[in-house]
């Protein structure tokens, strides 16, 4: 007897009892609720790791996406280096980026619906590079109309781009 007339067995269990079939089936449900919820946690886990590495490369393309150094200096350099004049750039140029950005918006939205949003962003990226070369290697007043057009379409799959990495955002918290 323990103390204060209660009837406390502080011996091991004997054979018996560990045998009892009631203790052993208590025991596995035990058991199986502890492993299905450590492969739970498996789970999580391994989708927060996978998410988590998709929201930190998307926000590195993004961040590379985003790096337009040359930006501020575009007028300057299509002046001075191409030789083109600022009332052309004023009646064909920029136009096109206005009217391209404008116009391209919901197609590329639409596009992204139905081809999938990982499309759409390489599409942005080709375009991308494509604004760099015609910008690097085209001397004529058209060809920079269609550098701004495909940076028009590169600006709109940003939205795209964007909007995906707000979604993986979402879904790893």
């Amino acid at each position: 007897q323990g103390p204060a007339g209660s009837h406390l067995n502080l011996s091991r269990p004997t054979g018996s009892s560990l045998q009892d079939p009631v203790l052993l089936s208590h025991r596995r449900r035990r058991r199986r609720r502890w492993t299905h919820h450590l492969a739970g946690m498996r789970g999580i886990i391994e989708a927060r790791r996978r998410l988590g590495h998709g929201v930190i490369v998307l926000a590195a393309v993004a961040a590379l996406a985003q790096a337009k150094p040359s930006e501020p200096f575009l007028t300057l350099y299509l002046l001075r280096a191409k030789s083109i004049a600022a009332s052309d750039l004023e009646r064909f140029v920029w136009p096109c980026a206005t009217w391209g950005a404008f116009a391209l918006a919901l197609p590329v939205g639409l596009l992204a619906d139905a081809a999938g949003s990982r499309v759409v962003i390489l599409c942005g990226m080709l375009c991308r590079q494509a604004t760099r070369t015609l910008l690097l290697f085209a001397q004529s007043v058209p060809a920079m109309a269609g550098m701004q057009l495909t940076y028009a379409a590169s600006a709109a799959a940003d939205t795209v781009l964007f909007a995906c990495s707000m979604i993986q955002h979402k879904h790893s918290e």
